[in-house]
């Protein structure tokens, strides 16, 4: 397995700048637009190539919960595998 180059890192609002975040953009974009969402809704969608990757976050308060969540779903896919999933800090990491 490799990891996504992540290409351009910047943040951008509301303005896709690649293929990815289009994709992405369109994504969330049908989302909002069904019956089915509500305004209470939180949406992270993750979009890998197996070259590059694309991200969309709506409706979270900040970056830092939107990692929090991101962070809770990959541990509830560990849990489901039977294995669980934990974080540690690093000494010197900010």
């Amino acid at each position: 397995m490799t990891f996504p180059s992540n290409g351009d890192v910047s943040r951008s609002e509301d303005e896709a700048h690649d293929r990815l975040t289009r994709l992405t953009k369109l994504a969330t974009e049908a989302i909002e637009g069904s019956p089915e969402y509500g305004d209470e809704k939180m949406i992270l969608f993750l979009l890998n190539d197996g070259g590059e990757a694309g991200i969309a976050v709506v409706g979270f308060d900040s970056d830092a919960e939107a990692l929090y969540y991101a962070i809770a779903g990959v541990r509830a896919m560990f849990r489901a595998a039977g294995k669980d999933f934990g974080m540690m800090p690093m000494p010197g990491a900010g």
